[in-house]
């Protein structure tokens, strides 16, 4: 599972070898650059990506569930 620092990551909606959409605990500001911790082929890497977007996606009197999408800086390999 892919590791947002300081984002606690609840479910990876999609993933690919340029992008990742993921539901998250906590919003993330569109244009910021961010390290993912990427896991694949028996090891982690760390690369940068820009956050496309975030809207909230779940709302309840408990919660707010966020849905982002980042665009990784090249490509990766599962």
């Amino acid at each position: 599972m892919p590791h947002v620092p300081g984002v606690r990551v609840i479910e990876v909606i999609d993933a690919s070898a340029h992008g990742l959409r993921c539901r998250i605990a906590h919003p993330v500001r569109p244009g910021r650059t961010m390290p993912l911790r990427l896991a694949g082929h028996g090891d982690r890497t760390v690369q940068q990506a820009l956050v496309l977007r975030c809207e909230v996606c779940r709302l309840t009197r408990l919660s707010v569930q966020y849905e982002a999408a980042w665009a990784l800086e090249k490509a990766w390999r599962w």
